[in-house]
């Protein structure tokens, strides 16, 4: 089988506008016996304290959103600790956290959709990523990881479409797993020469990527060229001791 990549205000208390013309316009105060119109001294007073109660109104509601914020923070950090021990239910719990206190945390986004992906809940994984991406359009790990839940949700058009873009930023630092991940949705739409194609730039790019070479090979089978197919085969394994682990 090909095999593809994934890369990891409240406002109390404020005096509406409304409110405030018509007491700073002259209307009496009830009860109080005297028209504010005639007493400057008066409207400066309740100018000073429609502008406390306003100014506090909002550094309350700043404070409360940098609480949040760094809560969001602390809750992605555990959610980031319990991805590296593979603790997978732990980190979803921390990054649902995460996302409450801070809705618009790209990067909390795009780990619960590398968890996801790795929980195969791949519905749940495209969503984030599209979140992560819409929060930072040059946000190009998730970029890819969108591709990845297009490649396990078998949308091969989407995925050409992204990846076809991805190869081509300049910006993006690992082009390899955009590569083979493109050339593997092109095969499942057989366009087969191109799938060799971006195989090929994919080990060009990173000449120990065994998914590649691993690639190749098995388009190379498919298409009756055993020999080649068979030195390809050898390179996935020699390149990388990790990939005996797949063969």
């Amino acid at each position: 089988m090909v095999k593809v990549s994934v890369e990891r205000g409240r406002h109390d208390g404020i005096v509406t506008s409304g409110e405030r013309r018509r007491n700073l316009d002259g209307d009496p105060t009830p009860g109080d016996g005297h028209d504010m119109r005639r007493n400057p001294a008066s409207r400066t007073a309740i100018g000073v304290v429609l502008f406390c109660v306003f100014g506090l109104s909002c550094a309350s509601g700043v404070d409360e959103r940098a609480k949040a914020l760094e809560q969001a923070e602390f809750h992605y950090g555990l959610a980031s600790g319990f991805y590296s021990e593979n603790e997978l239910n732990r980190a979803v719990g921390e990054l649902a956290t995460a996302l409450e206190k801070n809705p618009d945390h790209a990067n909390a986004h795009h780990l619960m959709a590398v968890v996801r992906m790795a929980r195969r809940e791949f519905y749940d994984a495209m969503s984030h990523a599209k979140k992560a991406v819409e929060l930072k359009p040059d946000f190009h790990e998730a970029r890819h990881n969108l591709g990845a839940s297009y490649l396990a949700l078998c949308r091969w058009e989407d995925a050409v479409s992204l990846y076809t873009e991805l190869v081509e930023e300049p910006r993006y630092s690992t082009p390899w797993f955009a590569h083979n991940n493109l050339g593997w949705a092109l095969w499942q739409l057989d366009r087969r020469s191109d799938a060799i194609r971006h195989f090929k730039r994919a080990v060009f790019f990173n000449p120990k990527l065994c998914l590649g070479f691993n690639n190749l090979g098995i388009a190379f089978l498919e298409e009756g060229r055993y020999d080649d197919a068979a030195r390809q085969l050898e390179k996935a394994l020699s390149v990388d001791e990790t990939c005996k682990a797949g063969y």
